[in-house]
């Protein structure tokens, strides 16, 4: 943990040699906190020479998708879950995925300290 940043970022951890910023994701979504047991798990995410690792709940798979198999987000979905959302995609016996836009999700403006810390 590092004091005085915002709750979106956990603290750091070193992964072989290099230190990440844990962050987790789910406040930003308008979804519940994150709760750390047995199948959390961390995705390390690069976007240029940016690395960081996310808290996710757990991986169920990983998949590979069409690109015409992706609608744009709907407005049933929350405001904060439309704002950092690609599009979505049917899995058949999973439902639907939403797809995440890393870079908007990772923009240094989204850790800004704010009421947060």
């Amino acid at each position: 943990k590092i004091p005085g940043v915002s709750k979106k970022i956990l603290g750091v951890f070193n992964l072989r040699g290099t230190i990440l910023t844990l962050v987790e994701v789910n406040q930003m979504l308008g979804l519940p906190g994150a709760h750390i047991n047995e199948e959390s798990m961390i995705i390390i995410t690069a976007s240029g020479d940016q690395n960081l690792g996310i808290l996710v709940d757990k991986v169920l798979d990983l998949v590979s998708v069409d690109e015409s198999d992706i609608q744009l987000p709907t407005r049933d979905m929350t405001p904060n879950l439309v704002e950092f959302i690609i599009g979505s995609f049917e899995k058949e016996g999973v439902g639907t995925i939403h797809l995440l836009n890393f870079k908007k999700l990772m923009a240094p403006q989204n850790f800004i300290f704010s009421e947060n810390i």
